[in-house]
């Protein structure tokens, strides 16, 4: 019984793993950006992800920052690895809320606490 309730909860947890990832897949347009509980108003045209089902994605900002890598989830963390920029960190981004249209995620920059909001678009 302990055994199939130990499988039972690993392929749930696998599922649900997969399942971010799953739910990631596409186009996203940052369209909200809240600093310290603050909604700051910035131009947020440019600020845009993509991640395809092979596990690499892109962002480009209104800086013109621009990276892509690879990316993998594990539960509610975004593990991203900039491949453009040689020697680029590994970077862990929370993942607060998804859905099919939404994604809300979970930064900090020193001190501050960030989130940045997205919504799916088609392209």
């Amino acid at each position: 019984m302990q055994k199939t309730l130990f499988f039972f909860l690993l392929a749930l947890l696998v599922s649900c793993t997969n399942n971010v990832s799953e739910k990631l897949q596409g186009n996203w347009q940052a369209v909200k950006y809240i600093q310290q509980d603050s909604l700051i108003d910035i131009d947020l045209k440019k600020v845009q992800l993509q991640f395809d089902q092979n596990g690499h994605y892109c962002f480009s900002s209104n800086l013109t920052h621009e990276e892509c890598g690879t990316y993998t989830t594990h539960k509610n963390i975004l593990n991203l690895q900039d491949t453009i920029s040689p020697n680029s960190p590994n970077k862990k981004i929370a993942i607060d809320f998804i859905d099919k249209d939404s994604l809300n995620i979970k930064m900090k920059e020193g001190e501050q606490i960030q989130y940045l909001h997205f919504t799916r678009i088609n392209k």
